[in-house]
């Protein structure tokens, strides 16, 4: 795919959001003026994006409201986007992350110590207000998909046994048994079950289309 400016991109879903990466390419140029090109807009699947452009090639999607934001500069750390600020050696380094200002401001105050941010989609550079919402860091981590070494393909999921599927939740980073199945589908089932019932909207579910 080519954005308007003339790089080739490859795509990468996260949560049903595109997040462009750039590779090196050439191709004729679309014209915009200074102003919009400084803006950073792109054009992408019919409707234009506000971009913050990061290191790596990556971009953070905001809202009109944040785009002012752009103006300074910001690089992926974590799959996050990120700027610091004062020196290391002094002692007066600060990384400032770019969900949190957008949240600070919605609320108009600073975020509290026991306070996190919530992604909705779980896409780390999709800070659009709308996608951002404050969080108890049990709840941040109910909204996170399974591990990278997870085995049964579902979240909350794992096997025990030979034949058996077992079932289980972590509720302020404790492990709480659920059940053993036959199935590792019906094993699934039942960690959204309880996860709707402990977490409610900050449940991350096997099957959402099952429970919306």
């Amino acid at each position: 795919m080519f954005d308007i400016y003339g790089t080739m991109r490859t795509l990468r879903e996260v949560a049903g959001v595109f997040i462009c990466q750039s590779t090196t390419a050439v191709m004729p140029t679309l014209r915009l003026s200074k102003q919009d090109r400084g803006k950073g807009m792109t054009a992408v699947f019919g409707y234009e994006m506000k971009e913050i452009p990061l290191t790596q090639g990556y971009i953070a999607i905001v809202d009109d409201e944040d785009l002012d934001l752009a103006n300074l500069k910001w690089h992926v750390r974590k799959g996050y986007a990120v700027r610091t600020t004062g020196d290391w050696k002094k002692g007066t380094k600060k990384r400032h992350n770019l969900h949190r200002i957008i949240l600070e401001r919605i609320l108009n105050r600073p975020l509290r110590r026991d306070e996190d941010t919530d992604h909705r989609d779980n896409n780390k550079l999709n800070n659009r207000r709308s996608n951002l919402r404050v969080a108890t860091r049990s709840q941040n981590e109910a909204n996170q998909g399974k591990q990278i070494n997870n085995k049964s393909g579902y979240k909350g999921v794992s096997q025990f046994g030979d034949k058996k599927w077992r079932s289980a939740i972590v509720i302020n980073r404790k492990q709480i048994h659920i059940g053993l199945y036959n199935d590792r589908t019906e094993a699934a089932r039942a960690y959204d079950k309880k996860a709707i019932e402990i977490f409610g909207e900050f449940a991350y579910l096997n099957f959402p289309n099952e429970n919306s």
